[in-house]
């Protein structure tokens, strides 16, 4: 059985980002959040070492909350628990912290503030070009034997890297990673807006190799800070008139013409927009676990509904199809639209190929097997349509090396 996050239980669609809790939010309103998620079916919960270290009395406050509540709860058995060590010191973001020493001082210092023996999935905070694989992945590997991770993901690496990764440990008879946590939302990233180094974004060519791959991607950042709550829906109702009010490092033209269309769907099916935007990431061709984050109970609630929303085919490609600004060059927009008609596949299909690739180590995407497209969520017709001429648009314009990293206005750092 893969258990991509290392615990037996199945993971809830939603998973819950809990980096500020315990320090901008008070302890007793991370435990509402934490409660409001559980009631609504949530069971995956995501935090960090370096969670709230750059706010006064911050250092380990999300870890230590996180432990608190479930300990609190008695909710041990019943959750996900992940969290992420090897981030590189604050000043200075360019040294990289992925030697044994440094992660295993990490780990003993999450396992301590969560007051737990062991985490279901260990996620590694930023990727360090430098550092031998080999010896990461045999230190990762002796904290799984040791019982002090279940499982081993990447976050903020390349794909390509998490596919040489891969592709060592099966050739060593190691584990390798299982899942990875990239930026993702419906909306786009302005260009201009300030960037932190060393976190990565999803692009054209990364949803390709998840596509074939079926390794589950989690998604941070999945509701841009608020870009499409109602407050901005009533902003661009009102011709955007004024400072966005929410998620402004996503204001460009290819969001707002993505608002507009998720308020519209949602107007027509009786949702919000941020729901439709959550929705969109549910319905990809391959496993796809939003993080949302936020300190009003109500608001996980609202979240949490958009498991249940059905999205067809033509709203999916009004919405990927929404119009593109200036935050693309051409050949970006060209990767996007034909990523949007790309063959498709049944589910059925789909899983079957990803029973098929227990170890995610493919760098290259197969012609023979081809490229699957989102699957459609909804219960009631699993069906998919094939589009042959624009397959081989796609095959060929991967086929060319500097496709890539053509995709300027995606793989960016949040």
């Amino acid at each position: 059985m893969i258990m991509p996050f290392g615990s037996p239980l199945s993971p809830s669609a939603i998973c819950l980002g809990t980096g500020s809790f315990g320090s901008s939010l008070p302890e007793d309103r991370s435990f509402a959040v934490m409660d409001a998620y559980a009631e609504g079916g949530g069971n995956f919960l995501d935090t960090a070492h370096i969670y709230a270290a750059w706010l006064e009395n911050g250092v380990g406050a999300s870890e230590r909350t996180v432990g608190a509540w479930v300990k609190a709860r008695g909710m041990r058995d019943r959750v996900i628990i992940g969290t992420k060590g090897g981030h590189p010191p604050l000043d200075a973001m360019d040294r990289g912290r992925l030697g044994a020493a440094d992660l295993n001082r990490d780990l003993n210092e999450s396992l301590d503030r969560l007051g737990m023996d062991c985490v279901d999935i260990y996620w590694l905070h930023r990727d360090d070009p430098g550092c031998d694989l080999d010896e990461l992945l045999e230190t990762l590997n002796g904290f799984m034997a040791d019982g002090r991770i279940r499982a081993f993901g990447a976050s903020n690496w390349s794909v390509e890297r998490i596919a040489e990764a891969n592709a060592r440990a099966g050739a060593n008879g190691l584990k390798g990673f299982t899942a990875n946590q990239p930026g993702w939302s419906l909306a786009n990233r302005n260009p201009d807006a300030p960037q932190l180094p060393g976190m990565l974004s999803v692009d054209g060519p990364t949803r390709a190799w998840h596509g074939e791959t079926q390794m589950p991607l989690v998604a941070y950042t999945s509701q841009a800070c608020g870009y499409f709550s109602a407050d901005n829906v009533a902003w661009a109702q009102a011709g955007h008139e004024g400072p966005c009010p929410h998620g402004a490092d996503f204001d460009c033209p290819t969001s707002r013409a993505r608002l507009r269309v998720a308020a519209e769907i949602g107007k027509n099916k009786g949702y919000l927009a941020s729901q439709v935007a959550l929705a969109y990431l549910l319905h990809q061709p391959f496993p796809v676990y939003p993080i949302i984050g936020t300190g009003n109970p109500g608001r996980v609630q609202a979240a949490m509904t958009a498991r249940v929303i059905a999205l067809s085919d033509q709203e999916l490609e009004q919405l990927e199809a929404a119009e593109y600004g200036t935050n693309t060059d051409w050949h970006g927009r060209l990767g996007w639209l034909l990523f949007a008609f790309v063959r498709g596949r049944t589910r059925s299909e789909l899983m079957s190929h990803a029973s098929t690739s227990q170890v995610y180590g493919r760098s290259q995407l197969s012609s023979s097997v081809g490229i699957p497209r989102r699957w459609q969520v909804s219960p009631h017709d699993s069906r998919r349509q094939e589009s042959p001429h624009t397959e081989k648009l796609l095959m060929a314009a991967l086929n060319k090396e500097n496709w890539r990293g053509s995709d300027k206005g995606m793989r960016v750092a949040l």
